[in-house]
């Protein structure tokens, strides 16, 4: 299964993590987020594709995980 985050906050990082720890194969996980300090301590963090853009990330994703604030759900989606 091939999961996709929108949004690499904290929540993003949590789960990630915790979906790495239960086995979940990092190859199939994506994240995508706009902020160039949010991709580079995710980078240091998990061997996951982090993209900036949806259309990259989203590409062959089975789930997509909303994982941003609510107040920037909007413009995110």
């Amino acid at each position: 299964m091939r999961i996709c985050f929108l949004g690499g906050g904290n929540m993003a990082g949590a789960l990630l993590g915790g979906l790495l720890s239960k086995g979940f194969d990092a190859r199939d996980m994506s994240v995508v987020e706009q902020s160039a300090p949010a991709r580079e301590r995710l980078a240091a963090r998990f061997p996951v594709r982090i993209a900036t853009a949806p259309d990259v990330g989203l590409q062959g994703a089975d789930v997509l995980v909303i994982a941003v604030k609510p107040q920037d759900m909007r413009a995110a989606l």
